[in-house]
């Protein structure tokens, strides 16, 4: 990789006289949008001897990796659609894509999407923390579930050679008040289930609550997938809705975590059983739970039926992922250690398991000790 220099001669029309600039070209290297070879051109150098300076630099640049293709045109809003189209779309689940093309639409590019990609500055990301939080009122732990997006789309950004550095990094983000996680008390929950026993939304309820299992989990999960010799039950996929498609499809777990096996309570297996026999119709996929719920949009008919159900029958509303946090305080409430709770939710490390259930056994400890407090008076 030499490059070229070309001698420009220009003549002055009053005076005749000639003066001479000098330019470069030189390849650079191959547009990732598009596979076609790039060259670099500079014009404008009145001496040779700084044309040829300029061109070394730049061809040493492309040699060690640290020259950035074309980066003085790319601004945020082109390269976070590139991102998307190049790596989210073919690496993420469903659900992340969408997550991620809101945080792109509706957050970044509304106040830094016209930015150059090379100019944004740590003080440019505090900026967007700040603004979206003080002018558009988003809550803190979205505002940084954003902010960690954009951390992994300006790391492949250094990847591609877009840029040398990573803005975020020193970024400060917003401070975050404890997530409050919404449970069923361990002893309360039979009785809920008992006034549940006649609706439609039972069986989910039941499944969710004493496994700990996620909507999606529930939905795709198989006959097959119980074992009742050994009482386990193991979970192998998920259910979504493809909004792509407007489809129902099945996809594996995120991570290695998130294949597990779990050893069922008694009352769960004699449950399985009793639905088994029970079962009119069985599905063709081998799905346990035969419901309209497998075939329309994902959570949202779930939802507003658990909450108006909730509501009717006096029972203390939660959202449905929060049956998934009451088997999680049930198991901390009869002792169960942190660990095996972690790997029975699926949780790929133990820290995610502390950090939501941490004050979960706090509150568990008051109730005790209040419990405690009425008998000694």
């Amino acid at each position: 990789m030499r490059g070229t220099i070309k001698k420009n001669t220009k003549i002055d029309k009053k005076t005749g006289k000639e003066t001479y600039t000098y330019e470069y070209l030189v390849y650079v290297g191959i547009d990732e949008k598009t596979g076609k070879r790039i060259y670099k051109r500079k014009r404008g150098f009145t001496k040779k001897t700084d044309c040829e300076d300029a061109l070394r630099t730049l061809v040493n640049s492309v040699k060690n990796g640290s020259y950035l293709i074309d980066t003085e045109k790319l601004d945020v809003k082109t390269y976070l659609d590139y991102w998307l189209e190049n790596y989210v779309k073919k690496n993420c689940a469903p659900s992340t894509i969408r997550r991620y093309k809101i945080y792109v639409s509706d957050m970044i590019c509304k106040y830094i999407g016209t930015i150059q990609l090379n100019k944004v500055t740590i003080a440019s990301i505090e900026k967007l923390y700040n603004d979206l939080h003080d002018i558009d009122s988003y809550n803190p732990r979205t505002i940084n579930a954003m902010g960690s997006t954009l951390h992994g789309a300006f790391r492949h950004a250094i990847k591609w050679k877009f840029i040398n550095s990573n803005p975020c990094d020193n970024a400060d983000k917003l401070k975050l008040q404890k997530k409050q996680v919404n449970f069923w008390e361990a002893e309360k929950i039979p009785q809920y289930l008992k006034k549940l026993e006649n609706t439609c939304i039972y069986n989910f309820v039941f499944l969710a609550v004493y496994t700990g299992l996620r909507y999606g989990e529930l939905k795709a999960l198989k006959w097959s997938d119980i074992d009742f010799t050994s009482g386990t039950l193991t979970v192998k996929r998920s259910m979504y809705f493809d909004d792509d498609s407007k489809e129902t499809k099945v996809k594996s777990p995120k991570t290695e975590q998130g294949y597990r096996t779990i050893v069922l309570l008694p009352v769960v297996l004699d449950f399985l059983k009793k639905l088994k026999t029970s079962q009119k119709i069985i599905d063709i996929n081998n799905f346990i739970l035969i419901n309209e719920e497998t075939k329309n949009k994902y959570s949202i008919s779930m939802s507003t039926k658990l909450k108006k159900t909730l509501e009717k029958l006096d029972i203390p509303v939660i959202r449905f992922h929060d049956l998934r946090h009451s088997y999680a305080s049930m198991l901390l409430y009869y002792g169960v250690n942190i660990k095996t709770i972690s790997s029975m939710l699926g949780h790929s490390d133990i820290s995610t398991t502390m950090n939501v259930y941490s004050h979960v056994d706090l509150e568990l400890q008051k109730r005790e000790m209040e419990k405690l407090a009425l008998k000694i008076k």
